[in-house]
């Protein structure tokens, strides 16, 4: 694929997300605050997608994955809250936690 196709696939709400933590620009927020308000932008957010990647990480957020766990990530906790509980990644569990 090329990077429009990619572009086209990844949900416009990730790039609202993402430009939560570019708006602190100078304010230099904490990491913590930065994730709370991205997790509350994305609290209802749903994907169905389907990932086939690895996503590890010691202090796991919203930022440090690129779009594509990104949408692994959301279409896995899409899954857990419809009841379908599946074998991810620590790092994962640890957000969704």
């Amino acid at each position: 694929m090329t990077a429009s196709q990619v572009e086209r696939l990844t949900p416009p709400k990730f790039r609202a997300m993402r430009k939560l933590a570019q708006n602190h620009g100078l304010h230099q927020a904490s990491e913590a605050k930065i994730f709370h308000e991205q997790g509350k932008f994305m609290e209802d957010f749903e994907d169905d997608f389907e990932y086939q990647g690895e996503f590890a990480r010691y202090f796991p957020t919203y930022q440090a994955m690129n779009d594509q766990q990104l949408r692994g990530y959301f279409s896995w906790r899409t899954r857990v809250r419809r009841g379908l509980i599946e074998k991810t990644s620590l790092s994962f569990a640890f957000v969704y936690i």
